[in-house]
């Protein structure tokens, strides 16, 4: 099926798709923090304390402490473009 639109109109799609992309970024880049924050898991960062969360860096940023995605559980699904590597 094809559609013919105004360029009003498709501005406007535009516009709401965009809006919804947003959304859904937001969606997920909170999803993957309250995973890191709260799924325990076993690494090196738990220096010998067991299973505990592996932490956010979007969540340690806010605290000003230096963090890294090296073993996070949502490393993979999540959409923060500045992750950081311990090297």
């Amino acid at each position: 099926m094809q559609y013919l639109l105004t360029e009003s109109e498709y501005r406007d799609f535009i516009l709401r798709a965009e809006k919804q992309r947003i959304a859904v970024t937001q969606e997920l880049q909170a999803f993957c923090t309250r995973v890191a924050d709260e799924l325990p898991i076993d690494g090196w960062h738990t220096h010998g304390k067991g299973k505990q969360p592996w932490g956010c860096i979007i969540t340690h940023a806010q605290r000003r402490q230096e963090w890294y995605c090296d073993d996070c559980p949502a490393q993979e699904q999540c959409p923060y473009t500045a992750k950081e590597w311990s090297k």
